[in-house]
């Protein structure tokens, strides 16, 4: 079957033997174009290209033949046979409207190269500019696009823009934030705890303790006036570290019982299916929800396994529903809890803190359990204050 046949389609027909002669007479004086004639036991069979059937059947009919159809073939074939089922014959249209449109717009925008800023404000960016998914490809200019961009912010430095295919790629580079101007007033090192001196790394400013000495939380480590050669002072703003040896507690208490906020039940109130920026609305929950009730967004992307990100979501809106509810903890559960957040605490302790020594003391109670953590460290107690100068 040719692309021809294919088309148009045909019909398979069968005629007994005793009509053989009259179907000869009926092909010779109709002009009737057919193919593949063949004979079977009892007669023989034929196909006639779906435009000629209804011609076929009247002439038929008036000679008295009789010709039972046995086969179909092609495209109206197809159709006929599946004309009820209106899934697939939307769903092949889609597919023709995707395979179209798929060469001429944009499915996927690639962003790398960000450390800093967040992709979604880069998407945000360039969807401004004009470039999303979706966007048509001829629409989009890269040089132009890139410039726009750039101008538009300052915290992207270089910004370039590759088209392959259908999708974009986006590399960025990130500009570098210039260091906070240091003031220029005049300022004295207090010690920002207690501590005994272990080291004095000094850049501008006047000593006024030793190595070895003991300092209370706010004393003056380092002056920001200095003698002059003449006989007087000048002020200057004091910088450099002043490292000691210092003790600190840290507690951390855990009570056996709690309220909590905690979600109870989870329903979905809308559900809308974006194509590109197309968005309809396929359910909606009627009611309304409690005020206690969390509302919750969700977009779902529906990836072709192995493929590039397709450009169709599912934007859910979800309602939660919240309660207090009174947490009863063992003391085994409290101690891990408060293990923990101990952690938590002592992460945060600067990168200059040098941790000499730790000792972990459990103090129980009748409804809580409490660590106190003692710490020896070696760190940077200098802590810059300003001083007004009188004229």
């Amino acid at each position: 079957m040719n692309f021809f046949s294919a088309l148009l389609g045909r019909e398979r027909f069968f005629v007994k033997e005793e009509d053989l002669g009259a179907l000869w007479n009926l092909f010779l004086f109709e002009s009737f174009s057919f193919s593949e004639f063949t004979f079977e036991e009892g007669g023989a069979s034929f196909w006639v290209l779906a435009i000629d059937v209804k011609k076929l059947r009247r002439r038929a009919d008036k000679a008295h033949l009789s010709l039972a159809c046995t086969a179909r073939r092609g495209l109206p074939a197809l159709f006929h046979r599946y004309r009820n089922r209106w899934g697939l014959i939307v769903g092949g249209l889609a597919a023709l409207f995707l395979l179209f449109l798929s060469s001429r717009v944009v499915w996927d925008v690639r962003i790398s190269g960000n450390e800093i800023i967040p992709t979604g404000e880069i998407e945000a960016l360039l969807e401004e500019n004009g470039l999303f998914a979706g966007a048509r490809l001829r629409d989009i200019h890269a040089g132009e696009l890139e410039n726009r961009v750039l101008i538009s912010t300052d915290k992207i430095a270089w910004l370039s823009v590759n088209l392959s295919g259908t999708v974009a790629h986006v590399q960025v580079m990130e500009s570098v934030e210039p260091p906070a101007s240091e003031s220029t007033n005049p300022a004295n090192l207090v010690a920002a705890r207690d501590g005994q001196i272990e080291l004095l790394q000094l850049y501008r400013g006047k000593s006024v303790v030793k190595i070895g000495q003991a300092v209370r939380e706010g004393e003056l480590l380092v002056s920001g006036i200095s003698d002059s050669r003449d006989g007087g002072f000048f002020y200057t703003r004091a910088a450099g570290e002043v490292l000691a040896r210092t003790a600190r507690e840290v507690r951390v208490e855990i009570p056996f019982t709690s309220t909590e906020e905690r979600t109870v039940g989870e329903r979905v109130g809308e559900i809308s299916l974006r194509f590109f920026h197309l968005c309809a609305k396929i359910y909606k929950r009627a009611g309304k929800e409690g005020e206690d009730c969390a509302i919750i967004e969700v977009q779902k992307g529906l990836d072709g396994a192995g493929l590039s990100r397709l450009p169709v979501f599912l934007d859910l809106t979800l309602f939660c529903e919240r309660e207090s509810v009174e947490v009863l903890r063992t003391p085994a559960e409290a101690l891990e809890l408060a293990f923990a957040a101990l952690d938590e605490e002592l992460a945060r302790l600067s990168d200059d803190t040098q941790l000499l020594s730790k000792e972990i003391r459990t103090e129980w109670g009748d409804e809580s359990v409490t660590l106190v953590c003692s710490l020896r460290c070696i760190e940077n107690i200098a802590k810059q204050v300003e001083f007004e100068v009188l004229p």
